[in-house]
């Protein structure tokens, strides 16, 4: 977090937390939350006001509890501006465990990434090879089913109706004529 009670012209802050990963089977699980720069952070302050004597970052069981007691009034101006804080979560588990279950059906073994982590740290070349390969398909399953992915898939079927295959003449006014980019915006 890069936000303090004296960066009163701070306008944009990003925040990134993950649950204990005793709770989630060791894997860390990423919440990522956003403040736009066009909008208050007054929310922030407010926060920081209510609690002095809190260090650092204002998430904890003791600020939770305190704002559940502030009077309903000051609780929704606070809500009113935290609300329109963007919230990304990045739960990696499921992808851990489809690479892994690929793993299992092709070697015939019941391998886990933390197997590999520790064959490959002891040397295994194939053992790093395959946790390079796992490492690259969960980031890219990640990204591909992020809303921004998803958005510019959506954005080019609308683009090009025809899916790039070659556009009938008598259309080509209406669709326009030039092929679009497929190079994907964003790529792990």
């Amino acid at each position: 977090m890069i936000l303090f009670s004296k960066a009163g012209d701070a306008v944009s802050f990003n925040d990134d937390a993950s649950p204990d990963s005793r709770k989630t089977d060791g894997t860390k699980v990423c919440i990522n939350g956003q403040v736009n720069r066009a909008l208050s952070l007054d929310w922030f302050y407010q926060l920081l006001a209510l609690f002095p004597d809190v260090p650092g970052e204002l998430k904890s069981a003791r600020v939770i509890a305190g704002f559940d007691n502030l009077p309903a009034e000051k609780r929704n101006s606070i809500w009113r501006s935290l609300r329109r804080v963007q919230i990304h979560i990045v739960d990696a588990r499921p992808y851990y465990r489809e690479i892994e279950d690929l793993f299992r059906r092709v070697s015939g073994r019941d391998e886990t990434l933390d197997g590999l982590r520790q064959m490959a740290a002891d040397g295994d070349i194939t053992a790093q090879f395959r946790l390079a390969f796992a490492r690259q398909f969960i980031a890219e399953s990640i990204l591909h089913h992020s809303t921004a992915v998803r958005l510019q898939s959506l954005g080019r079927a609308f683009s090009d109706p025809f899916g790039g295959m070659d556009m009938p003449e008598a259309l080509s006014p209406f669709f326009g004529g030039s092929r679009p980019d497929l190079t994907p915006l964003v790529d792990v």
